[in-house]
Formats: structure tokens, sequence, C-alpha cells
């Protein structure tokens, strides 16, 4: 793969910084694009940024506290209206998880005031003392822009190789093709959009073993069991699910739990119950029948990680079997939201263990 391009706009006054972070994306693969590459005299500058912005995978704007500005009485410092300007146009050409705004410190330790509507974007503080740290943070920013085209690289070459290689094809082989490949990823394409992936079994106790030791004081996970006990006591990485749990609520994570059964608990599921409560997981029971009437809920597990939601719904075989068939994965916020609002409804009459 060729080399990224990131452009690097920047007011006169920040040029000696301009300088340092170009050259640090060119120490880690980037060619770096000045500003004054590109405005030649005579052009017009909304052109040449127009042109710039077809050409480029990335651009780093540096904000710094050009300008006084007063706002409700307090004074201010803010980046010049060019550099706002620049920044609004890259995210809108590139998008912003490809834009980044850098906020060059003065030497009082203040960063420029920006408008509010730019909280969120990836804004990268500067502090001109510290160095590495600085390094650091363009690094990582360098890191996520890579990812992005590693895997859009990926996709296309696949769909590239489909598409050139289709017609060598055997026409023999073309059912199978269709309906063992096209078909089924034609399904998931729509399921994607949604924010919905099928998973195998493997693949979903990997990830939400991932996701779990990434938990934290931040983080609530919310489940509903409807799995047999068998399930909890014979199958391996059911046992590694359960001994995660464990390693989250020493994290600091919230675990709330309810399983689903008769108040008449047999000894076996009492004994999972009465482990999981003594590690500190919130234990609740509720009835088949009070669970029938929440029709949106499964077998399920939410993990809320700050303001990120994912939600994972397992699909069990229709006869009794010890193992699950596999899970399916929505990333999509307000779907799991929707589905933490059912939960907290549900938790409310579940009843305490005896």
């Amino acid at each position: 793969m060729s080399k990224l391009k990131v452009f690097v706009g920047s007011s006169s006054e920040a040029r000696e910084h301009d300088v340092v972070i170009r050259k640090t994306l060119e120490e880690y693969g980037i060619e770096a694009i000045s500003w004054s590459e590109i405005f030649h005299p005579g052009d017009f500058g909304l052109d040449s940024l127009i042109k710039i912005s077809n050409e480029i995978n990335g651009a780093l704007i540096i904000a710094t506290s050009d300008d006084a500005t007063w706002y409700r009485g307090n004074e201010y410092f803010t980046p010049r209206d060019n550099i706002l300007f620049e920044m609004g146009l890259f995210i809108k050409a590139l998008g912003r998880n490809k834009t980044g705004f850098i906020l060059l410190k003065n030497l009082s330790g203040s960063s420029p005031k920006i408008p509010t509507d730019l909280a969120g974007l990836n804004l990268i503080t500067y502090d001109v003392s510290k160095p590495a740290k600085n390094e650091l943070k363009i690094l990582k920013w360098i890191n996520n822009l890579k990812q992005q085209f590693q895997t859009k690289r990926y996709f296309d070459d696949s769909l590239h190789l489909l598409k050139e290689n289709y017609h060598k094809i055997p026409d023999s082989w073309k059912d199978d093709i269709h309906d063992h490949i096209l078909a089924p990823f034609r399904q998931m394409s729509i399921d994607a959009l949604r924010g919905e992936f099928t998973l195998t079994s493997g693949q979903y106790y990997n990830s939400i073993i991932s996701q779990l030791n990434k938990s934290n004081t931040d983080s609530v996970i919310r489940a509903i069991n409807l799995l047999p006990v068998e399930l909890w006591e014979k199958d391996e990485q059911q046992q590694k699910y359960a001994e995660q749990n464990f390693i989250a609520i020493k994290n600091g994570a919230l675990i709330k739990r309810i399983f689903v059964c008769e108040d008449k608990q047999n000894s076996d599921i009492m004994q999972i119950i009465n482990e999981q409560l003594e590690k500190g997981i919130k234990v609740k029971l509720l009835s088949p029948r009070a669970f029938a009437e929440f029709n949106s809920l499964e077998d399920c597990m939410i993990i809320s990680h700050k303001n990120k939601i994912t939600s994972y719904l397992t699909n069990q075989y229709l006869v009794f079997s010890p193992k699950l068939r596999g899970c399916r994965l929505n990333v999509n916020y307000n779907t799991s939201k929707e589905l933490i609002s059912i939960f907290e409804r549900a938790w409310t009459i579940a009843k305490d263990p005896k």
C-alpha cells in the first residue's frame, strides 16, 4: 500500500510547530503536505483547498490562540477564522475520523477556545513543553487513520477480486457461489447496515471476553440468563466467560444479571447464583411467566462503556443442548439503549434470591 497523504494546516504563527508535526508524520510513514505547498501566488485559496482535499487521506489542522475575542464579558483567545474554515472544509471532505484538530497551548498553558460544535472531534492538546507526549498523541492519531484505510483496502480488494474474476468462473459453479457466498453476503450486508452481525459460538465468546477484559469503573454489564445449568457447569467457553465476569468486577465494573427461572430453585442453579453474588455480581430472579411479558428480551448481554453500548443476543438450539449455536451482535446505539430500558423495567419487578 502506498503512503497515506496528510495535509497539515496552520496559521503563520504556528509555522515552527507545523514543521515538527510534519516531521513526526514523515517518521511514521506518512507523506505530510504543508499548506505552503498548495498555495501559490495568484491562486484562489478555496480552489486550492478543495483540490487538495480530493488528493489526501487525512488532515491535521493546528489551532493557536491568535485573536482576542470577547464573549459574555470575558476575553478569550481563539484561532484565526481561516483555520476554523479549513477544519470545517476537511471534515466535510474526509469525515471527522480522518480530520484532527491540534490545540496548541500558549505560554500560560491555555488552549485556544473553539466553538462548542467542535466538541467530540479528534482534538489533540499539544503542549510544546512535553514533546514526548505530543509525539505519542500524533502517533495514536496516525494509527487510527491507518486502521481505517487497512479495513477499507481489505474490503475493496475482496470486492475487486470477485468482480474482476467472475467471468472466469465455470457456469456450473455459479449456483453454488450464489447460494453460499453472494446471497449470505447480501443478507449480512443488509444486517450490518442496521448494526447487526451474526457470530458463531466461538466468535461470540471471544468477543464478549474481550469486551469484559476492557471493563472498568465506567462499565455497566446487564445480562439475562436463560441458559441451562449444564452450560454453566460443563462448557469450557462459558466457564471462561464466568471467570472474566469476576475479573470485570475486580476492575470496578457493575454487573446486573437476571436469571429466568421458577421460585423453587434446584440446588445446582442456586449454587451458581450464590457464587456470583459472593463475587459481587448483582443477581435477581424472574419467573418465566413474568419474563414472557417482555417480548423484546432474550438471553442477552448489554455492555455499556461511557458513550458506547454493545448488545449480544444468543441463539440457542431448538432441542436441549449444553452449547450455544451462536449469537447476534448489535452495535447500534439506539437499539441497545432501548434494550437497556426494557431490561431495567424487568429488573424492577424481578425478585432478590432467597
